[in-house]
């Protein structure tokens, strides 16, 4: 296969499918996301079109048109916002309203760059109003200097912005030095944050984050990034691929702590749909959203699983159908969503919420946010709306994301962070956000 050959051997193809279809798990994971990168930096992989599976394990260069030039924020998936100048400057909040308590000492202004999407300043009304919903995300462009094969990366401003469910972006914080801070989990009111820390080398270490003045403490936690995350569990919460180190899986609460995972009832699970389908190539792929695990089986030794099942009592749910690929299956509000291609290819073709018998498109996926929408990730479920991430990469990363909050029930959505647009020439981003962490 096209790109996915050249970057995993056969025993890393294994180890995908042992992972039910996605991410490679813990080492293995660790060594090709590295391998990745240093290839990008060599850029091969810049060109080469990359993606993400990682289960495979978010762009809206048409959306971000509108919110640069004051487009606001609506279901139709455009994000509100002030224009940007080319000049990175900063500009002061509104002064508080005596109504309102106060809020934490955020510096109040808006970072303006050319590397930046648009934002406004935080506002003790807004900080007051952040809940479940609401979601904190870490953003960073990088970009390759030159054409050269070895051309280093260069960096813009790296920023933490609290979005509202309605596209409107707020920053809270800058970061600085050369590593890049990616956000795993919060919760509305708190002024600090889980991290995971990459050095320009490429290590990455565990931390917190104080939103108020961008200051990273580090720790000895496990450290996953963007592409480690496995699938959501039954409350919408993100559910990390583990290491040696830790587990399999792991959760990471809004106040640090780590803990390992298992998908509930999962050999029983696994054992009925084997049974009912009369396969022995399944595996729990996700927690169900009914106490029962999302189940995956590959047909004909294929690399990729190619049905999705649940078994619900004594019966077995079907949702996908043979000679298909399935990746990054998870439960997310009543729904199970994945990347799904009809055919037996490398990449997914389209991002889909399944019912038993029929499927249709997560809003936003159809809407062409991205020129080649391949890789998708779930970042977090809220009642009915799933806040995902759309790249146009195939099978590592990284690439520049869209994040999107899809209402699965009312068939709407709308862009939290759109895709890089108007880049100065010659400064083709190369990755953009870099972490979502949603409000439960």
């Amino acid at each position: 296969m096209n790109g996915l050959g050249d970057l995993f051997d056969e025993a890393d193809a294994g180890a995908a499918r042992a992972a039910g279809g996605a991410r490679l798990a813990g080492e293995e994971l660790g060594e090709v996301h590295t391998r990745v990168r240093r290839a990008h930096a060599r850029r091969s992989a810049l060109r080469a079109g990359l993606a993400a599976v990682a289960v495979v394990i978010v762009g809206a260069g048409t959306v971000y048109g509108l919110g640069k030039y004051g487009g606001s924020a609506s279901m139709d998936g455009a994000g509100g916002g002030p224009g940007a100048s080319a000049a990175a400057t900063v500009s002061p909040s509104a002064s508080p309203s005596p109504s309102v308590a106060p809020m934490p000492a955020f510096a109040g202004t808006v970072t303006v760059d050319p590397h930046l999407p648009d934002a406004m300043a935080i506002t003790p009304e807004v900080w007051a109003s952040a809940g479940p919903g609401w979601a904190l995300i870490s953003y960073q462009e990088s970009w390759l200097v030159g054409d050269a094969d070895d051309a280093p990366f260069a960096y813009g401003p790296q920023v933490i912005y609290l979005v509202s469910p309605a596209g409107e972006r707020y920053e809270l914080t800058t970061v600085s030095g050369d590593d890049t801070v990616s956000v795993l989990a919060w919760e509305g009111g708190a002024v600090t944050a889980p991290v995971t820390v990459e050095t320009p080398e490429f290590d990455r270490y565990g931390g917190s984050v104080d939103l108020t003045t961008g200051t990273v403490t580090p720790n000895d936690g496990y450290a996953p990034y963007i592409w480690s995350l496995a699938f959501l569990d039954d409350n919408g919460s993100p559910v990390w691929r583990g290491d040696d180190t830790v587990s399999a899986f792991v959760t990471i609460s809004p106040d640090g702590g780590q803990e390992g995972y298992s998908i509930p009832d999962a050999v029983d699970g696994v054992a009925k749909v084997g049974a009912e389908l009369g396969q022995d190539d399944c595996v729990a792929a996700a927690p169900g959203t009914n106490d029962s695990p999302l189940v995956t089986c590959g047909f004909g030794g294929d690399a990729w699983p190619t049905i999705v099942a649940r078994a619900s009592d004594d019966t077995v749910q079907v949702f996908g159908e043979r000679n298909a690929v399935f990746v990054g299956v998870t439960g997310a509000a009543n729904h199970v969503v994945a990347g799904t291609s009809p055919e037996l290819t490398e990449c997914p073709t389209a991002y889909s919420s399944m019912q038993v018998g029929s499927s249709e498109p997560v809003p936003g996926s159809d809407a062409g946010l991205v020129d080649r929408p391949v890789s998708h990730v779930a970042f977090g479920a809220v009642e009915s709306v799933l806040v995902w991430g759309l790249s146009d990469n195939c099978y590592s990363g990284p690439n520049p994301m869209v994040v999107i909050g899809a209402d699965l029930e009312a068939g709407t959505y709308v862009v939290l962070v759109p895709l890089p647009a108007d880049r100065p020439e010659g400064e083709e981003p190369t990755q953009s956000v870099n972490g979502v962490a949603v409000a439960h």
